[in-house]
């Protein structure tokens, strides 16, 4: 019985560059949904620039609640967003000065509508708060420790 001899070259022995790119692919790839699970999505794509900011998340959010009577509520209740740089609490009416500041007049989808709590939400957020640092920022203005 003859035995049969295979050819070997042009193999080789261990592990080959296309397998250790493969790992190191999966690994990081592990790595980043780990962290956009756990963190936010948010925290791995704000700072690659992939998302868009608040401002223009929020103002398309607030055209679509400005144009639904049964959307009040949402068009007037206070989100906390980064705008300009600064986490604060924001309605659909600070959203829309901030957009027409930033883009002008023709560029803002929706109209101001009268919300009950504008006026108030500061004094809420010392309420809330046992330990107010004085540090929040409310429609791009500093809520004062004592109201």
């Amino acid at each position: 019985m003859k035995k049969m001899v295979i050819d070997k070259k042009g193999q080789s022995e261990g592990t080959g560059l296309g397998t250790i790119l493969a790992l190191i692919v999966g690994v990081v790839a592990v790595i980043i949904i780990i962290i956009g699970l756990t963190q936010g999505w948010g925290f791995i794509f704000d700072k690659l620039g992939f998302l868009p900011d608040d401002l223009n998340s929020a103002a398309v959010a607030c055209a679509n609640y400005a144009g639904e009577e049964s959307l009040a509520l949402s068009y007037c209740q206070y989100r906390e967003l980064t705008i300009d740089g600064k986490k604060q609490w924001v309605n659909c009416n600070y959203i829309h000065t901030r957009v027409m500041a930033v883009l002008g007049t023709n560029k803002v989808d929706f109209n101001t509508q009268t919300c009950e709590n504008e006026d108030n939400y500061c004094a809420r957020v010392l309420q809330e708060k046992d330990d107010y640092d004085g540090k929040d920022f409310v429609d791009g203005v500093l809520c004062p420790k004592e109201a």
